[in-house]
Formats: structure tokens, sequence, C-alpha cells
């Protein structure tokens, strides 16, 4: 990677750092009762490893935490 490609993502770091997630606060509740009910319709559970890029507030997988994924 050169110079001008490190310099242009950390501008784009930045930008989702300091502007587009400033007014994201963690989420410390427990998850929605729809995403609840989305991860037990697709068949999350015990010895499910998901990955969710671009997870945003952690919300969705909070929820498939709760039944069991890793």
């Amino acid at each position: 990677m050169n110079t001008n490609e490190t310099t242009r993502l950390d501008e784009i770091k930045s930008f989702y750092d300091l502007q587009y997630y400033q007014e994201i606060k963690p989420i410390n509740s427990v998850p929605s009762r729809h995403l609840r009910s989305l991860a037990r319709k697709i068949g999350i559970g015990k010895d499910v490893h998901v990955l969710d890029v671009a997870c945003g507030t952690g919300e969705w997988l909070s929820a498939c935490k709760e039944l069991g994924a890793g």
C-alpha cells in the first residue's frame, strides 16, 4: 500500500470515527424483540458462528449471543 492509499484510508477512518458514529451510543440494554425473533427464525443457536461485518451498535450480535452463537 502506498502513502496516498494509507492517507486516504486514514481520512475515511477519521470520518467514520468522528462524524458518522458521533451520535451512536453503545447499547447497554437487551436486544430488541425483532432481532431476537429474527435470530431464532434463521436458526442462530449454540455452535453457530456469526460474522457481522459493519455491525453498527452490536445489537444484532447481542441477540445472536443470547441464543448461544459464538
